[in-house]
């Protein structure tokens, strides 16, 4: 049903990208099949069995990026957050108190990218300059939900997204839709990411709607730190941890 769904959103997105507001929800999944092994070892089968519960509770996440020609807005599904009361307890809810917290606004002609976040308890604004992630575009093509996709690696900013250089994180992204957004903060391609697998998370299209009625909003003002400093405080924050373990 997927699939058909991405496919009739093909023939409507082309012709109205430019002009107004598409909304694309994002479903996140864990690579299970990559870690489970790993988790076995370390943590028997009562870490297989917490990872299950993770893998339930994300079946349940959805994301939305909001996006035109000009700018782009990407959060946890507002209908997610409205959920609260009655998961408040569970696996679930946990993931979703981090995630609010985060919204990811892009404004091309400004050329900033907005990171919304609560770092080591403050609200701030992570500012940070587009086409600052490095990718290599292969020539590997697949279909996804009827748009053409081809395969990117990242090559440099895996600090910059919070991983280290040894980590793998690749995109799928679509030339047929020719705008350089996709989840979180990974930007930068010629096209919609509609598949990107970080380090032991997939993040995937499940819905494209090209008539939307939702309104882009940037987020609101708070004290600004660049990405840079971000990195390099959680760096010298990891420095005082190790130091203080000898």
């Amino acid at each position: 049903m997927k699939q058909y769904l991405l496919f009739f959103a093909l023939l409507m997105v082309q012709g109205h990208i430019m002009a107004q507001v598409t909304e694309v929800t994002y479903k996140r999944a864990l690579r299970s099949a990559d870690i489970s092994t790993e988790i076995k070892n370390k943590y028997g089968d009562s870490g297989i069995k917490l990872l299950q519960e993770q893998e339930k509770a994300l079946d349940q996440l959805k994301y939305t990026l909001l996006f035109n020609n000009t700018e782009a807005l990407f959060f946890i599904d507002a209908v997610t957050l409205g959920l609260k009361s009655e998961i408040e307890n569970n696996s679930y809810w946990q993931l979703v108190k981090r995630e609010k917290e985060n919204k990811y606004y892009y404004n091309r002609p400004n050329k900033q990218l907005t990171y919304q976040t609560l770092f080591f308890g403050e609200a701030l604004n992570i500012i940070s300059s587009p086409n600052e992630l490095e990718w290599k575009i292969t020539t590997e093509s697949k279909s996804i939900g009827g748009f053409l996709c081809y395969r990117a690696v990242l090559r440099k900013g895996h600090n910059l997204l919070g991983f280290g250089e040894e980590s793998t994180i690749e995109a799928w992204f679509t030339p047929q839709i020719p705008v350089p957004y996709g989840p979180k903060q990974l930007e930068g391609l010629p096209g919609l990411i509609m598949e990107a697998q970080l380090a032991t998370a997939t993040y995937y299209v499940s819905k494209i709607n090209s008539n939307t009625t939702a309104k882009i909003s940037p987020l609101e003002k708070r004290n600004e730190i660049t990405r840079t400093q971000q990195v390099n405080a959680l760096l010298e924050f990891k420095r005082d941890v190790l130091n203080r373990g000898k």
